[in-house]
């Protein structure tokens, strides 16, 4: 018995070690969203190989480390697109895109729609979303449900049957 319960200790440390390494990874990546980021810079960072860097993250975090930077930016490129008027190309080059056609590119595969239609449709007014269609989980943008700005009121009026 002592030697399973020393395993599991064992086990639960390692997996703590893992799960710090990534999260300091996740905070150096929202941190320096406009820099270069690569698996080669955080492995850097967090002084492990480059094939750990993406083992612990698709171990601990559930997708692959490029799809996660991408997430990250796409996210961060709607709030941009939201909260202010800045030009396409500054908000791209903002969240770490090289170019304005590869973010044009990335902005339609990820959102399924142009940065310029999104901005039209997406809107922030006096603090709250214009919603321009009722489905507001494709709004949730990477934030914990208690973080979005709803209040209980608009969202006992949305049709969740659809």
């Amino acid at each position: 018995l002592m030697v399973l319960v020393k395993y599991k200790r064992e086990t639960e440390e390692r997996n703590d070690k893992k799960w710090y390494a990534v999260n300091d990874c996740v905070r150096y990546i929202h941190e320096h969203l406009g820099d270069t980021l690569n698996a080669e810079i955080l492995a850097g960072q967090l002084h492990v190989s480059q094939p750990t860097i993406y083992r612990l993250f698709s171990e601990q975090i559930g997708m692959p480390l490029g799809e996660y930077i991408t997430g990250v930016r796409m996210n961060a490129a709607c709030r941009y697109l939201e909260s202010t008027e800045e030009k396409v190309i500054d908000i791209a080059y903002a969240c770490g895109f090289t170019g304005l056609s590869n973010f044009y590119r990335v902005f339609q595969s990820h959102v399924g729609i142009s940065p310029g239609t999104y901005r039209e449709t997406h809107r922030v007014v006096r603090g709250q979303v214009m919603i321009g269609q009722p489905d507001i989980m494709k709004l949730n943008q990477f934030q914990n449900f208690y973080e979005l700005g709803y209040d209980k009121e608009s969202l006992r009026s949305v049709d969740f049957q659809n």
